[in-house]
């Protein structure tokens, strides 16, 4: 229940940026684009989730989706990295 209660105003916000940063023409597809990784993501975590719970105990059980968020963020950090350094390599030209 404490997750979800975050997760609207997230979700809200994620629809509204890409709302605005993808070309006219292409919400729709980046939209679809969006839900197809959550669906995924959902399915690979479940997955995951499962195989932890039958190879290791509770507590690694627990600790996996800490290390799934460290990971994701660490994803998002080298994600800006990269569009940053492609924006100075733009400018550049």
């Amino acid at each position: 229940m404490v997750s979800g209660i975050c997760l609207a105003p997230a979700l809200a916000c994620v629809f509204a940026v890409i709302g605005d940063v993808v070309p006219a023409g292409t919400t729709t597809e980046a939209f679809a684009w969006l839900v197809t990784i959550f669906v995924m993501g959902n399915a690979i975590g479940t997955s995951l989730a499962g195989s932890v719970l039958e190879n290791a105990d509770l507590r690694a059980a627990f600790a996996a989706p800490a290390l799934s968020a460290c990971c994701g963020f660490l994803v998002l950090m080298a994600s800006r990295l990269v569009r940053r350094d492609a924006g100075r390599l733009s400018a550049n030209r």
